[in-house]
């Protein structure tokens, strides 16, 4: 099939919301963006409050989706409220039932589903390509993304399995489903079905046995299991054009594991024909769904095993190049790229995990952005952190926490990045975290937070002016001003950086159970005695950063710092890592202390 320009009437898009509206105004948005939007006819499906103190998050929804009628983008839009609470499963299987025997086909979102721009064009074409195909089950637009994927020829991909998190299907498909799985006991009993039923992944069988156990309820599951007995396939993007926002424990049947955001190719035309040769998507389905799969089973003794560390992810571009990652003995933090005399540099703080010394890593980038061996500054017994690296007045100086004697220290570069001489020793009282300096109109600050409560990560923002910094024997320090504010946003997570002769600021996120759960970025807009106003531009969650840690191994749980540079940009990862040799040396590490 030769490519065209997508040419159809548009499938009525079914969104399910409950008490999120955060989510589902996203979601929205992010619709409102898609070609062909006006010609799109919407269905909103709100759930009842399943009690009392759940009422207030549901009227919150009621209250914003009464006010999306006024859109006048979407062509029709109708929104049903149950009056009592449904569940997700029940929801999803009347409100499609309603709509798709109306109009034949139709295209599902849930209330924490984002999709890109071209989403809609995408989906009404393959409903259109594929309606007499007799092997498609379904359409699905949350493709995996790795390398892998991304070299095939074939715009379209498949699998055994049904996605829900954006898809679409049609009627005769949907009114096959036997919602009661009422040949459960002698499927249960088969070994060779079951076998064929977990093509779609290792947990296909696990999870229809959960759903009949009452231990979820789980509508997708149930459909699967019909995909699965008609022997039809599901087909996909190439490139990810949905993807899940509401892995953070806030959604039914998700707790809180972490997805990425995809790396997508907006697209106007495609090729709607599938290879049964190629089982590329196919095969790296299974792969995620066996370590999923296992890593369920060993439940709370896998995190037992694995240790937290911290990775560096260095890409440009929004593209991944490279993953410093942990050694079984050490691993890095605070990284901040700089360039020094022409090159790339990128400085971090390295921890002994034995030992518990630290020292300042150095790497040098090179021109096929490839890391060179580490070098350790400043080589001796002190355990030192890194925190800055300043250009002032033509020389470089290098700012480091003495962790003993909590003192600041100053460094200046000698004949190159690899030398350094003390410079001036500052001491501030104020038990100061996330430390860093900057240099503006010839005076020298440093920006940092006072953990108010270790017990909960809460903080507030200080800024120290340097004084006579340019005289080393006098220099001092006077509080500048000192933030209101004493909430788990307010910890420095990386240097100030300007992007496109704007400034910018980053800031660790926290929770109450957790140090840098993610990191906020910030465009300064006025300074002001109180400190600084500031326009946040974005969140980068786990979910947004794509790295090549296998998912049975590492398990993202958090990004805490952020550097940039030129379209270079480092990020601090925090995971949990399994290995037999991390579980060993977990085991010295306490033995010797």
């Amino acid at each position: 099939m030769e490519r065209n320009q997508v040419n159809h009437n548009y499938a009525p898009v079914v969104i399910f919301g409950y008490n999120r509206v955060d989510k589902l105004r996203k979601c929205i948005e992010a619709l409102m963006e898609c070609d062909g939007i006006g010609h799109t006819e919407i269905f909103l499906y709100i759930d009842g409050p399943k009690d009392q103190i759940d009422e207030y998050a549901v009227n919150k929804v009621k209250e914003y989706t009464r006010k999306l009628k006024e859109q006048s983008r979407f062509l029709n839009m109708k929104i049903k409220y149950q009056e009592r609470n449904l569940g997700l499963a029940e929801s999803v299987i009347s409100g499609i039932t309603e709509i798709i025997n109306q109009y034949g086909k139709v295209i599902v979102l849930e209330d924490d589903i984002l999709v890109t721009s071209d989403f809609l064009l995408f989906m009404n074409g393959a409903l259109d390509a594929f309606q007499n195909d007799g092997k498609v089950w379904s359409i699905s637009t949350n493709t995996l993304s790795n390398h892998k994927i991304k070299e095939c020829r074939e715009d379209i991909l498949w699998t055994y399995r049904g996605e829900c998190w954006g898809w679409a299907s049609w009627a005769d498909r949907w009114n096959k489903v036997d919602w009661e799985v009422s040949d459960y006991n002698k499927f249960i009993n088969n070994k060779k079905c079951q076998r064929v039923f977990n093509r779609g992944g290792r947990d296909m069988t696990q999870l229809l046995q959960m759903q009949h156990d009452g231990k979820i309820n789980s509508w997708a599951i149930r459909w699967c299991y019909q995909q699965y007995k008609e022997n039809m396939i599901t087909v996909f993007s190439k490139y990810p054009k949905s993807y899940n926002i509401g892995l953070d424990g806030s959604g039914t049947n998700c707790g809180g594991e972490t997805t990425r955001l995809p790396e997508t190719q907006l697209e106007k035309t495609w090729n709607f024909r599938y290879s049964n040769k190629n089982t590329v998507l196919l095969k790296e389905f299974q792969k995620k769904r066996f370590f999923e799969f296992w890593r369920q089973k060993l439940g709370g003794y896998w995190y037992a095993l694995a240790e937290v560390e911290h990775c560096l992810l260095c890409r440009k571009n929004n593209e991944e190049f490279l993953t410093i990652k942990a050694g079984v003995f050490k691993d890095y933090r605070s990284p901040m790229i700089c360039e020094v005399q022409g090159e790339k540099y990128i400085f971090a703080t390295q921890l002994k995990k034995n030992t518990l010394q630290r020292s300042v890593a150095l790497f040098r980038l090179n021109q096929r952005n490839r890391i060179e061996k580490e070098q350790i500054l400043l080589a001796d017994k002190t355990s030192r952190e890194f925190l800055s690296l300043l250009y002032m007045r033509e020389k470089y100086y290098l700012l480091t926490r003495d962790c003993k004697n909590d003192l600041f220290v100053f460094y200046e570069m000698g004949q190159d990045v690899f030398t350094w001489k003390k410079y001036a020793v500052l001491e501030i009282t104020e038990n100061l975290v996330n430390t860093v300096a900057t240099y503006i109109n010839d005076r020298v600050y440093l920006t940092g937070s006072l953990l108010e409560s270790n017990a909960d990560n809460r903080a507030v923002f200080v800024q120290f002016e340097i004084v006579d910094f340019f005289n080393p024997g006098k220099i001092s320090s006077v509080l500048k001003w000192k933030g209101s504010d004493n909430n788990y946003y307010s910890i420095h997570a990386g240097n100030w950086f300007y992007r496109e002769g704007v400034r910018y600021r980053a800031l660790e996120k926290s929770t109450r159970k957790q140090r840098g759960k993610s990191v906020i970025i910030e465009e300064i807009v006025e300074n002001t005695q109180e400190g600084k106003k500031t326009k946040m531009l974005e969140e980068i969650t786990v979910n947004s950063v794509e790295c090549e840690l296998p998912a049975f191994i590492y398990r993202k749980l958090g990004v805490s710092a952020y550097s940039y540079l030129e379209g270079y940009e480092v990020l601090e990862l925090l995971v949990q890592h399994f290995s037999l040799g991390r579980l060993g040396a977990k085991l010295l590490r306490k033995i010797q202390r």
